[in-house]
């Protein structure tokens, strides 16, 4: 049975290949079937795919956060780091950022785009367009030490580069690979554990959930659609949290103590 063949195939690859290498072979198959060189159509019925597991998803506590971000400054890329530990951002929404964004006399960043990696029309390695998800275009405020910070940045990339083009770029938005092994690196000098630039965004709100900030104000600065996603993927127990839970629940239980 074509069908059966197809789905067993199906299941013994791994969950992230099997779509992919359906939309390759979906029409070798059917032109397969309409040769009549199988005796039944593969497609009549839906294939089961497998799903992926849920990654574990790395935090730093803000002693960490505090720790790597310390080896990194002076670096030229100190102001990225600042903005993704501080602002949650996204990796592609860092990385398209413009000066036109920052407000500097009220302290915002805007974010309304974002940059992907892939040919564009215009012949470069990557793209920037605007997300299709409301909740992702959001204004927020940064604390005066970031805009410090971006204020130095944007003194020496106007004295070292040709273009402003990008903030953190040139005429062209940074490589993520570059971004990801300066944070490898500093995470190396720190002697703390080694987490993606992405993880910074995860760390930024599992930081405010620790420090008593509301779980909406949390939804809306990540600026996520569902206050499921904010709660279910990005929110994760450190253990400052739960040494608290714990000094709570002792006080509870044990009130004469």
């Amino acid at each position: 049975q074509p069908h059966a063949t197809v789905q067993r195939w199906i299941n013994s690859l791994a969950p992230g290949v099997a779509h992919h290498a359906m939309r390759t072979y979906r029409a070798v198959l059917r032109a397969t079937w309409y040769d009549d060189l199988l005796t039944d159509e593969p497609f009549k019925k839906p294939f089961r795919y497998p799903r992926k597991k849920a990654s574990k998803l790395d935090v730093w506590s803000a002693y960490e956060v505090s720790q790597a971000i310390e080896k990194l400054r002076g670096d030229s890329l100190y102001g990225i780091f600042l903005c993704m530990a501080g602002a949650g951002l996204r990796r592609e929404e860092g990385l398209a950022l413009n000066w036109e964004d920052i407000d500097f006399e009220k302290q915002t960043v805007k974010i309304n785009k974002n940059v992907a990696y892939k040919v564009g029309k215009n012949g470069k390695p990557y793209q920037v367009y605007t997300p299709k998800n409301l909740t992702s275009h959001r204004t927020l405020h940064l604390p005066p030490s970031i805009f410090s910070e971006l204020e130095s940045y944007r003194t020496w990339q106007i004295k070292n580069t040709k273009s402003q083009n990008f903030i953190f770029g040139a005429e062209d938005p940074l490589p993520p690979t570059s971004i990801e092994r300066h944070l490898t690196n500093a995470a190396k000098q720190a002697g703390v554990k080694r987490i993606r630039i992405h993880d910074l965004r995860h760390s930024c709100a599992t930081s405010m959930v620790a420090n008593s900030i509301d779980y909406k104000t949390v939804q809306a600065r990540m600026g996520h659609a569902s206050f499921k996603t904010t709660m279910d993927m990005y929110v994760h127990r450190t253990q400052e949290m739960d040494t608290s839970a714990a000094t709570i629940i002792d006080k509870v239980v044990c009130p004469t103590h």
